[in-house]
């Protein structure tokens, strides 16, 4: 899990913080508030940490 700030241009305190995975918090950017990348992004990530987890794919890069 990583530190994800809800507000970009906020710091890093508390009420601005929340634990999110490297996938996510790789995947979201400045340009894509939290409500959209919940609404368009975060279920299609789920279904592939899930399957990731599972062994259903691989993610290798060889």
């Amino acid at each position: 899990m990583q530190i994800e700030r809800l507000k970009p241009n906020k710091g890093y305190v508390e009420d601005n913080c929340v634990l999110a995975c490297c996938i996510c918090n790789n995947a979201k950017s400045d340009m894509i508030n939290a409500e959209n990348f919940k609404e368009y992004f975060a279920k299609r990530i789920e279904c592939f940490y899930n399957s990731l987890l599972s062994g259903e794919i691989s993610n290798s890069f060889s």
